[in-house]
């Protein structure tokens, strides 16, 4: 019944490259209101390999699921 906010963090999983800033961080909001979820670059951050990630987006309350595919730039999705 409220807005959110997180933000992922991603790094390759298998090395210390994160120390010299090969890591990504997704800025996600939910706006409850409008019902949308916002995808964007946290700041100062770019796309690491693959250059597209794609999420299924589920509301917990039966709203249904949608595909989201996020290649760094802005997006929203209505749910």
């Amino acid at each position: 019944g409220t807005g959110g906010a997180f933000t992922m963090y991603e790094d390759d999983g298998a090395s210390f490259a994160y120390e010299r800033g090969q890591f990504m961080r997704i800025a996600m909001r939910w706006d409850d209101k409008l019902r949308q979820l916002s995808l964007s670059l946290a700041a100062g951050r770019r796309m690491l390999d693959p250059a597209e990630r794609e999420f299924q987006i589920e509301l917990a309350a039966g709203g249904g699921t949608k595909s989201v595919r996020f290649h760094g730039s802005p997006v929203t999705v209505q749910l």
